[in-house]
């Protein structure tokens, strides 16, 4: 199991959500503010078997260009998300 960690444009965070929870991910997002890439960001958590990263990414990607088709936006690739993946196997539980 991974933990997939996006850090999108807030323009793109609530149509990111909708689309993958439509195609079965479970999506949490995170309320932060920051500094983080300097704009308005969306933080989004979304747990994902090994087998299936490449197609949770593609599955970004689909979500982001379909709203910059919708809305007539150019984009500039690496301003929409950041995506990290990290192993939620090996995670430690800090017991309350």
């Amino acid at each position: 199991m991974k933990l997939m960690i996006c850090i999108a444009h807030q323009r793109y965070g609530t149509k990111m959500i909708k689309h993958l929870s439509e195609k079965g991910y479970r999506v949490t997002k995170l309320a932060s503010s920051g500094g983080f890439l300097k704009e308005g960001k969306d933080t989004l958590l979304i747990g994902v078997s090994n087998q299936d990263i490449k197609q949770l990414k593609s599955e970004m990607r689909s979500a982001v260009d379909a709203l910059d088709k919708e809305k007539g936006w150019q984009h500039k690739e690496e301003n929409r998300y950041t995506s990290f993946v990290v192993d939620g196997q090996n995670s430690i539980a800090i017991p309350r």
